[in-house]
Parts: C-alpha cells; sequence; structure tokens
C-alpha cells in the first residue's frame, strides 16, 4: 500500500513543503486534542519552557528523578512525569502479559515501541547545550576572525578583548547563535525534551520523516490502545514525535500525580514556581564568566604579544595578563552589563528595535537598577524584548501579515516594517 505521508529531509524545498502541509492537514485529526497535541505549532513550540506570562524557565535539577528501564543509560524526568510514565508502562505490561496487547506484529516481528514503552530519550540539559554553544564561539573569535584579520594586536587587554569580542558579534555572529541563555532556551536547539515533561520511546526513528511516523504508529493496529492509555495516564503524543509522551498538565490525572510530589499544588503556576527556575535572571552573570574565560583563554595561549610602533620599525612586547572575575566585577559596574546585555538581547530579537529606542532601553535599565534593583531592570529588558508577534510562523505573524495582503499593495519590505511596529507597540511598558 503507498504511504500516504512521504515527507523527509532530503526532498527538495518545494515538495517537502507540500508534503509536510499533507501531514499536518490529515495525519492524527480524528485524535482527540486532549491527547495528541502538535508541539511544532508556534504558539505551542515553547510548551513547558516558558510559564503563562511567557518567562523563559528551565527545570530544577533537584525535582528531577531516573525513569524507570533504562539500563546503564541512566535518564530523568520530573518526578511527578516519573511516577505517571511508571503506572503507564505498568498497565501495558500487564495487558501484554495477559495478551491483551501482542508482542508481535502481523510479520512475526517484535514490537518495537507501543507495549515495551522502553524510554530512550528524556531531559535534556539546556544549560549543558547552551555552554557548548557558547565554547563554539571562541575559535571562532579568536582564530578566524582575530587571526583572519590580523588583529589580535588590537586586544592586548581585557577591556580592548571585551570591545573587539562585542563588535564580533554585532557584525560577524548576530542573527546566527544564540547569544543569552534565555534565548538558546526557546532556540530550535531546544525543545520539549529540555522541560523534563517529556519522554520519547525511540530513538532510532527521525522526526523528519513522515513515512517512519506513518509505518510505526499512525498505522499501528496498538494505535488506539496508546492514545487511550496516555490519556488514562495524563500525557499527550506529540502530533509530529509520535513516540514522544508529554505531560498533560490541564489533566485532572496528570495533577493528581502533582500533587502526591506537590501537596500544596494550586495550579499551573505554582508548579512554575515550585519545578521551574527563570532563565533571564542567569543572562548576565553568564556572559560575565564567559567573557572572562575567553579572555583568560586567549592569555595563556597568546600570553605576548608583539606590537609594531606608530613607525613599524620596531615591536614593542606587550604581555597580557590573566583577570579574575572578581577584578572584572570592580573595573566594570552595573551600567556596563545592562548596556552589554541590552546590545546582546537587541542583536538576537526579530523585534527590530532601531539604535535611538535601544539606547533608551539602556537607559531605562540603568535608571531601574540604581532606583529599584536588578531584577526589576533585568524584567524590563526582557519584557521589552519579549513576544512572538515579530517571529515568522507565529499565529500573530502570519494573522497580521494576512491582513496587510487584503489591502493597497505592500512590499515585503514595508509588511516586515508595519509588523516590526506592532510588535514594539505591544512591548510598550511604563517603568
Amino acid at each position: 500500500m503507498a504511504n500516504k505521508y512521504n515527507a523527509v529531509n532530503n526532498m527538495d524545498a518545494r515538495a517537502l513543503f507540500l508534503n509536510r502541509e499533507v501531514y499536518k492537514e490529515s495525519a492524527l485529526k480524528d485524535a482527540p486534542t486532549t491527547v495528541v497535541r502538535d508541539f511544532w505549532n508556534y504558539e505551542d513550540i515553547y510548551y513547558g519552557r516558558t510559564d503563562a506570562s511567557g518567562n523563559v524557565v528551565l527545570p530544577l535539577q533537584a525535582r528531577l528523578k531516573p525513569l524507570p528501564d533504562t539500563g546503564d543509560n541512566i535518564l530523568y524526568a520530573l518526578d511527578f512525569v516519573v511516577e505517571a510514565f511508571r503506572d503507564f508502562k505498568r498497565i501495558a505490561n500487564r495487558k501484554m502479559l495477559d495478551g491483551c496487547l501482542p508482542v508481535e506484529n502481523l510479520d512475526g516481528s517484535e514490537e518495537p515501541y507501543i507495549g515495551p514503552f522502553k524510554p530512550k530519550r528524556a531531559f535534556r540539559s539546556t544549560i549543558g547545550g547552551y555552554s557548548k554553544r557558547l565554547n563554539s564561539l571562541y575559535p571562532l573569535f579568536v582564530e578566524a576572525y582575530l587571526l583572519g584579520r590580523n588583529q589580535y594586536q588590537e586586544v592586548l587587554d581585557f577591556d580592548s578583548f571585551i570591545k573587539g569580542f562585542r563588535y564580533f558579534l554585532r557584525h560577524a555572529v548576530a542573527g546566527r547563535y544564540a547569544l543569552n541563555l534565555s534565548n538558546y532556551a526557546l532556540s530550535p536547539s531546544c525543545c520539549v525534551l529540555n522541560t523534563g515533561l517529556a519522554i520519547d520511546i525511540s530513538d532510532d526513528l527521525s522526526a523528519g520523516s513522515d513515512v517512519a511516523k506513518e509505518k510505526n504508529f499512525i498505522d499501528n493496529p496498538r494505535l488506539k490502545f496508546y492514545m487511550n492509555l496516555a490519556q488514562e495516564y495524563g500525557f499527550y503524543i506529540d502530533k509530529n514525535v509520535p513516540w514522544r509522551l508529554v505531560a498533560n498538565l490541564g489533566s485532572p490525572i496528570m495533577q493528581n500525580y502533582i500533587v502526591k510530589h506537590f501537596p500544596s499544588y494550586m495550579g499551573t503556576d505554582s508548579l512554575f514556581e515550585e519545578y521551574f527556575q527563570s532563565a533571564v535572571y542567569k543572562d548576565i552573570d553568564i556572559i560575565k564568566n564567559y567573557m572572562v574565560s575567553y579572555y583568560n583563554r586567549l592569555v595563556a595561549n597568546r600570553p605576548v604579544e608583539m606590537v609594531p610602533n606608530n613607525s613599524n620599525t620596531c615591536f614593542i612586547r606587550h604581555d597580557r595578563h590573566r583577570i579574575t572575575k572578581q577584578q572584572v566585577f570592580e573595573q566594570y559596574n552595573d551600567d556596563y552589563w545592562i548596556e552589554t546585555y541590552v546590545e546582546l538581547r537587541s542583536l538576537e530579537s526579530t523585534i527590530g528595535y532601531d539604535h535611538h529606542a535601544v539606547q533608551f532601553i539602556i537607559k531605562n535599565a540603568q535608571d531601574l537598577a540604581k532606583k529599584v534593583d536588578n531584577t526589576r531592570a533585568i524584567d524590563y529588558i526582557d519584557y521589552k524584548f519579549r513576544g512572538v508577534t515579530s517571529a515568522p510562523r507565529s499565529y500573530a505573524y502570519d494573522s497580521i501579515s494576512a491582513s496587510l495582503s487584503g489591502g493597497e499593495p505592500l512590499s515585503a519590505k514595508e509588511k516586515e516594517k508595519i509588523i516590526k511596529m506592532v510588535a514594539q507597540s505591544e512591548n510598550t511598558v511604563i517603568y
């Protein structure tokens, strides 16, 4: 029988788009929304990565527990997710032992997914991935950028190093890398696995292959059992990754598991307060730490630089010296780091503030830090750059774009400008 869903990542762009649309519109369309959820939908893509107020959050390490039946490869999820999955798997095992759930396929092969329900992937550390990303920036800056431009002589101390690094980020990296932890947590490098709310029962199937989804799950005669069991224990099935179970935080069943581990549970807001921490408050400290680390790596690798004099007739020896975090904290005040942070947020953002607007945000944030505290300043900065209205593929972006198409003809550039103006107006705040 011919496949209904044929999209695979190695297709040409047009064929891939058309086939993805077929899957999006018809795959699992009759499944209840309480069971199957589309986490590739832009408004759902941040599930568990932001709280109800839009704050970027990370699961607390202390709330992660090991999953059963993972062998030597220990996998983790949030404690209530682990317990719900343990009961989910126990019932499936009982059904197989009772003969109600066949362990073999029609061709005699052993069913690898729906029935065994062996955890293959679960919690993935956002901070770990972010650290790898930041570490990859250092060789780009020092070896490719400085060496390529022969600019080692321009970064002789920490002050000139950090100025050069900021220039590098502005002109060579902007838009290509998530530079702050809070933005990295929302980037395509992360997904619902980073929340502690999700468990994969396969690690050998590709989310890029709709063929694999159809063969192993959509056409699997055990699919209905799988969906019923997921609902019974408070899980979603990810429409685009059907081997992924995601805790349904709105499910009364999942909430019962939450209460067992968190007796004072009072709704989703309280859950995020108890189980998660804000990512944005870590941003500036991480920036400081990495700037110090980067510079000291340069000192270790190139402790001495021979700098030509003004007439280029001879060279003067210049020694680079290590710097401590304490020295950085003493020499560079909050104003400096707020300015650096706003600049980085602006480079990452699609919201499109012009130079004047960015400077205005910097001044307001610096004033808030002095008159209130740094937390209030960071909250203000975060508010000015949050939201998905300016992000292509979001519902808000597509809605505005569609409304603009119905009137006077506008160029793509003009549409983009209007959408960014709308996004900026949504983030207006009196502080």
